[in-house]
């Protein structure tokens, strides 16, 4: 995949996520495959990766595009997942998650937000627009 020019100074390699990052804002933009395309432990192994990265660049923003995301990740271990990976942020440097969604993935905004909440070494939040994501993650 190539990077994002208008966004991003840094394309981080990684076969199964896109990251960008930008030295400029200090934040790191990830886009989140779609639940289904990748098996538990390849998306285990991403997410380890991502946690790694964080902590090697000593990222203090994290943005996740999930606006691919059309379905609800409701298979537990899906869920036991994505909780360790908010449970493993709070070894990194990061202060603000930001996740954008789509429209149709907003059945699952509630458990997200409250998971991401109960975290308190960082803000969580989520958005419907990359514009205002950005602004309050500069904030």
């Amino acid at each position: 995949m190539k990077p994002n020019p208008s966004f991003c100074f840094m394309d981080i390699p990684h076969t199964l996520l896109r990251m960008d990052y930008n030295p400029a804002l200090d934040l790191l933009k990830v886009e989140w495959p779609p639940y289904g395309s990748l098996s538990v432990p390849e998306f285990e192994h991403a997410l380890e990766h991502l946690v790694e990265t964080l902590r090697l660049y000593y990222i203090p923003r994290l943005l996740v595009d999930a606006r691919r995301v059309t379905t609800v990740a409701d298979e537990p271990d899906q869920l036991d997942l994505g909780i360790r990976f908010l449970q493993a942020l709070e070894a990194t440097r990061v202060r603000k998650v930001a996740r954008l969604v789509a429209d149709t993935a907003s059945r699952d905004v509630q458990s997200r937000r409250q998971a991401g909440e109960k975290a308190a070494s960082y803000q969580f939040q989520t958005f419907a627009r990359l514009e205002v994501a950005l602004a309050w993650l500069r904030d």
